[in-house]
């Protein structure tokens, strides 16, 4: 469940436990004291990291507070500090980190996130680097972005130009 009330993620006891749940007293005592919508106290447990395949080329990791709730609560709070933004429109909803992105599912008026996969104990996302081959130099992706920009307004120029050059 996507949540932008929620200051961090949380997730039941039983989330993904064959992931390691940390509870040594530092972790113990770094986590917040979280409250139902209701205003209850929950349990809370430990703090269980998950990395999720959100799609082919994007990877998130999640620090969920495990705690005594009954769904897994993703905070778009959360997610914007690690760098991953959120979208909403009335076409499409995703989210978004480093130029790659994932759909957000809708059901009714919450937003689900569905990864494609949760990796392995001991499996590291691959070092995913997107480069793009134009005029044989290889570029970043932010690179890249800003090349095409130029790109394109050096088409519109010469448009533009040939556009004059008709009129004259």
């Amino acid at each position: 469940l996507n949540d932008s009330g929620a200051s961090v993620h949380s997730c039941p006891l039983l989330f993904q436990d064959h992931m390691p749940l940390r509870q040594d007293e530092a972790t113990l005592q770094s986590l917040p004291r979280l409250k139902t919508v209701s205003g209850q106290d929950l349990s809370v447990y430990g703090l269980r990291r998950i990395v999720f395949q959100m799609s082919e080329d994007l990877y998130i990791t999640i620090d969920f507070v495990v705690t005594d709730s009954v769904l897994p609560v993703v905070s778009t709070f959360a997610l914007q500090d690690d760098g991953v933004e959120s979208f909403y429109t009335q076409t499409r909803n995703f989210i978004s980190k480093d130029g790659r992105e994932a759909p957000i599912d809708r059901c009714g008026r919450l937003y689900y996130h569905r990864p494609l996969r949760v990796l392995a104990r001991n499996e590291s996302p691959p070092r995913v680097t997107t480069t793009v081959q134009l005029s044989g130099i290889t570029m970043p992706p932010l690179q890249r972005t800003l090349y095409e920009q130029v790109q394109q307004l050096d088409e519109l120029r010469n448009r533009i130009s040939q556009h004059i050059e008709q009129v004259d």
